[in-house]
């Protein structure tokens, strides 16, 4: 199997990975759609460089550059905690923006990795 082909099928099942949990960690039907769409259209890309389509490495860019964008968003999000909020549920509260800024981080370089892979072997003519 080629590089590129093989770079996609993973990000790709690990993006459809990620939307699953999303929606059984918070229910969200966004990250679902989101996770199997992106997963679908990079395993599409895959699949196209096994064929060797013309179209496959901008779909996988394509893809890959807004996942990492999206993520790269979360990283700047910066909510304040309530003010009115007990104690407990400030802590709370800031372990989870925590946690979701590390899953941002990871996903973003993620992404970073992936691009420079298929830039780096997806360019190659044979």
């Amino acid at each position: 199997m080629k590089t590129p082909a093989m770079i996609c099928f993973v990000y790709g099942a690990l993006l459809v990975l990620g939307g699953i949990m999303g929606f059984a960690m918070a229910g969200s039907m966004a990250s679902l759609i989101a996770g199997v769409g992106g997963g679908a259209l990079c395993t599409a890309a895959g699949r196209g460089f096994q064929q060797r389509k013309s179209w496959a490495l901008p779909l996988a860019i394509v893809v890959v550059l807004n996942v990492g964008a999206f993520f790269l968003q979360g990283l700047s999000d910066s909510s304040a905690p309530a003010t009115n909020s007990t104690t407990t549920s400030s802590e709370a509260a800031a372990k989870k923006r925590e946690s979701a800024k590390k899953r941002a981080m990871g996903m973003t370089a993620l992404s970073a990795l992936t691009l420079i892979g298929l830039l780096a072997t997806g360019t190659r003519r044979k």
